[in-house]
């Protein structure tokens, strides 16, 4: 009788002991699996967050009305692509409805474009596409000229970042009109200086040159200017007069968490028929060609000891 119990208890565990392996196998490596998931995901995203790669751009009369419109997009959409920026600052924008299509031709979790309509006669704005999270609404500053800073702050995890997009009077116009703009733009970053908010300037700021030290040197000791400190090897982003020139930069603060990472400036210019025999950025036409600017990229990176991820 013992024998036959015996037998009976190992018949039930034989049975059991497979049933077990199949729930475990069925309920909690799912649950593992899920686990190590959210956890790749996470590490994925402070990656992420730790660092911010930014892109300014002059698009060269993105309007509406601008003949053959859907490429010229087209072949700007391949270049952000290829660069995947997390925040793209441009000028020469002529709505949001322009903005917006070209935001449908992005790849990535990029949110609703911000533009607000300027001053200027042509109808040129700037504008912001961005895959951070705005904070907030945007706004206008409005400077000596007829084109106003674009403001926008974005939530980051290590707190605000407020990007300010400029369009500076082109070299047709005197230096005095740029030198009011530099000494205004000084004055909109006061606040935020005050408030430790740090922030990003980019644009075109049509400094030549022969301009870059009266007007960038009242500017730098409070920021760091993309082709100042790095992109050594880039020729420019303008081809001006038979010379390059930085007429785009990019400007971080020296306070706040983010400092600009020296060997990550750098201009894109690899799309074919994007750049002549010079390298000098090409006029869109219909054959090649996507704007006379270059654009600019540069990655923030965060500073360890002022922002845990």
């Amino acid at each position: 009788m013992n024998d036959w119990r015996i037998k009976g208890v190992f018949m039930l565990l034989s049975c059991l002991v497979p049933l077990g392996v199949l729930i475990f196998r069925g309920a909690l490596f799912p649950i593992l699996r899920d686990m190590q998931s959210i956890k790749t995901s996470r590490s994925m995203s402070d990656e992420h967050v730790g660092s911010l790669k930014i892109m300014t751009w002059n698009m060269e009369n993105l309007f509406m009305s601008t003949p053959f419109l859907t490429m010229k997009m087209k072949r700007i959409a391949r270049i952000i692509a290829a660069a995947d920026p997390d925040i793209i600052i441009m000028q020469e924008v002529g709505s949001l409805a322009v903005l917006e299509s070209l935001r449908a031709l992005l790849r990535g979790e990029y949110h609703g474009a911000i533009t607000l309509p300027d001053h200027d006669p042509r109808g040129i704005q700037s504008g912001i596409i961005s895959k951070v999270k705005m904070n907030g609404q945007p706004s206008l500053a409005a400077g000596p000229g007829k084109r106003s800073i674009l403001i926008a702050t974005f939530e980051t995890r290590c707190g605000l970042l407020t990007i300010m997009g400029v369009h500076w009077p082109s070299q047709r116009n005197p230096f005095e009109a740029r030198l009011r703009q530099s000494i205004a733009l000084k004055q909109v970053v006061l606040d935020y200086k005050a408030r430790e908010v740090p922030v990003v300037i980019a644009g075109d700021f049509n400094v030549a040159v022969h301009e870059e030290r009266p007007l960038f040197n009242q500017l730098q000791d409070q920021f760091n200017i993309s082709h100042r400190i790095s992109c050594k090897s880039c020729p420019g982003t303008y081809y001006f007069r038979g010379q390059w020139s930085f007429l785009d930069a990019i400007l971080v603060s020296k306070w706040g968490p983010w400092f600009l990472r020296e060997d990550s400036v750098d201009v894109s210019m690899k799309m074919p028929g994007q750049v002549g025999s010079r390298g000098q950025p090409l006029k869109f036409g219909v054959s090649k060609g996507v704007s006379d600017h270059l654009p600019l990229v540069a990655k923030l990176n965060v500073k360890a000891e002022l922002c845990r991820l």
